[in-house]
């Protein structure tokens, strides 16, 4: 989904700083990680990036139908 290996996430922050891009909103980002450094629950739209750079948050199928990639992160 995100064009990252096992390798290449191991050892990343749980706040997946490297899934930042272009139009991931600064304050979203600060959301994501008060909610984790707290131990938090939070609702946060937030666009993450592929390795690529393109959007993971959306795509279309070959009928142009949207659909959205909804995902959860914590720290262990």
């Amino acid at each position: 989904m995100t064009g990252y290996s096992r390798p290449d996430v191991m050892q990343k922050p749980c706040t997946c700083d490297f899934l930042h891009g272009e139009h991931t909103d600064t304050h979203a980002i600060s959301q994501v990680a008060q909610a984790l450094m707290g131990s938090e629950e939070r609702k946060v739209e937030i666009t993450y990036h592929r390795k690529d750079g393109e959007s993971v948050n959306q795509a279309s199928d070959r009928q142009e139908r949207w659909w959205y990639a909804l995902g959860a992160t914590g720290c262990l």
